[in-house]
């Protein structure tokens, strides 16, 4: 896995929950229209990622191939023999914009985890 590349994953249910609380909001009035950013704390590499979602699976109890004194293998972009695009080392936005989600949904910036 890539271990050069650091980002903060945003997952799937946040994007869907605050989108809901925002279009509510919005529609009640409560809101202002506009451009919404939503970014998680913390940071990651890809390769980060991935041990955390064997890590949680393992304390879920998921069987997985990969046994636990295996270690997920890290490599630098320049080692990734396919690019199709070229990306940002740093590539994950700016956690100030969260002022907004604070008013959306009452809480601040959660955790990528």
């Amino acid at each position: 896995m890539v271990a050069d590349q650091i980002g903060a994953p945003t997952p799937a249910r946040l994007i869907a929950t605050l989108s809901l609380l925002a279009l509510r909001a919005r529609l009640a009035g409560q809101l202002p229209g506009g451009v919404y950013h939503l970014a998680t704390r913390g940071e990651t590499s890809w390769h980060g990622f991935a041990c955390e979602i064997f890590a949680q699976a393992r304390a879920r109890g998921v069987p997985l191939a990969l046994a636990d004194d295996q270690a997920v293998g890290a490599i630098a972009t320049a080692d990734y023999r396919r690019q199709p695009g070229v990306r940002s080392i740093r590539a994950w936005r700016s956690t100030s914009w969260s002022a907004r989600s604070v008013c959306v949904c009452r809480t601040g910036a959660r955790s990528w985890r």
